[in-house]
């Protein structure tokens, strides 16, 4: 006969699993809604409004902005807060060091680009949080400095969501969502390291979700969603692409599906880690160089993948789970204690402890 105090326990136990399996079933399911709530203003935030911004959709905000973060900098830093509205932007805004930028709600505060030009809306150059704003445009944020979060934030950019051209670290991308973008995150020209990206969604996205195109160290994506991959280029099409020697490249217990080209595309001697991940209906089309598959590694590329699901594919998407290239410049692959669900993975592949099921 258990006590009351332990069936009291085991209740609240059984209870907390339960929660815990439809809270990450629903993570999984590539229609889950981010939870984006509500912001009151932080504690001494700058109202754009109180510097003449009107948030209508239609008078140029630029100005109003600008002014609003000039005050936040001249105190020594702080935060600029946008009630819910739709303010428009003519030009690029500078935003130093320690002054950070938060909307009402990402569902209803938006900055907006409209005049055409390849150029972000904001510069950000570090030590500071950008969160609870939808940023649309042709090119969103430039990341300048150090140590910045971005949280909560929706993207919809024609080329660059988040662009990292400068050497930076410490950036933090948590709940954030990339719909119809170009590229969601692009790292290019100088290393990124020391990155984080959490929690967040890509979809519908242009070119690649991630690409990491510098000999970056130190990245985790983790517990994100790569769906529906829509890219026209042959250079393109991947969920997170991966070269030039980047390595501590990690993405696990994030999930795949529908991605064009490949899911993860590895090459130039990157160093990638796969880890407790998803893949469903990728590779859905052959570009000359680059095979059909959910993993690609080329061109003396090195991944490891353990614990990960490889689910049958529909007829317009590849059966090949994993893509190695063939010596001499072979890439490295290696997987265990993975499950395939009718899908086959290249003989060069080094593979141990793994469920192949096919039917």
């Amino acid at each position: 006969m258990l006590s009351k105090k332990t069936f009291l326990f085991l209740s609240i136990l059984i209870l907390f699993i339960i929660a815990a399996v439809i809270y990450f079933q629903s993570r999984n399911d590539p229609n889950y809604e981010l939870p984006f709530e509500i912001a009151a203003p932080p504690p001494g935030a700058i109202n754009a409004k109180d510097h003449g911004a009107y948030g209508d959709g239609k008078k140029d905000d630029t100005q109003a902005i600008s002014e609003a973060i000039s005050t936040a900098n001249k105190l020594g830093g702080g935060t600029v807060y946008f009630d819910n509205g739709t303010y428009i932007v003519s030009k690029k805004i500078n935003v130093p060091k320690n002054v950070s930028l938060y909307g009402a709600n990402s569902e209803n505060t938006t900055i907006t680009r409209q005049d055409g030009e390849d150029q972000e809306i904001f510069s950000l150059s570090g030590n500071q949080t950008v969160q609870n704003l939808s940023i649309i445009s042709n090119i969103g944020i430039n990341i300048l400095g150090d140590n910045i979060s971005i949280h909560q934030t929706k993207f919809r950019c024609v080329l660059q969501a988040i662009q990292m051209f400068n050497k930076t670290s410490g950036l933090i991308i948590k709940q954030a969502e990339f719909t119809e973008s170009g590229y969601g995150i692009l790292s290019n020209n100088e290393a990124s390291n020391n990155v984080r990206i959490l929690d967040s969604k890509f979809h519908n996205i242009l070119y690649d979700g991630i690409e990491i195109n510098t000999p970056s160290d130190n990245w985790i994506i983790e517990n994100c969603i790569f769906d529906n991959n829509i890219s026209k280029s042959e250079w393109a099409g991947f969920g997170v692409g991966v070269a030039k020697k980047a390595k501590n490249i990690t993405i696990k217990n994030s999930k795949f599906t529908n991605i064009i080209g490949q899911a993860v595309h590895v090459e130039d001697y990157a160093e990638v880690w796969v880890i407790g991940s998803v893949f469903e209906n990728n590779g859905g089309v052959k570009y000359k160089g680059s095979p059909t598959a959910d993993i690609a590694v080329l061109s003396n590329g090195v991944v490891t993948i353990k614990n990960s699901l490889f689910n049958e594919s529909s007829a317009d998407y590849s059966d090949l789970a994993i893509y190695n290239t063939d010596l001499p410049v072979g890439g490295h692959a290696y997987v265990t204690n993975s499950t395939f669900n009718n899908k086959r993975i290249s003989k060069t592949v080094n593979h141990e402890q793994n469920n192949f099921l096919n039917e």
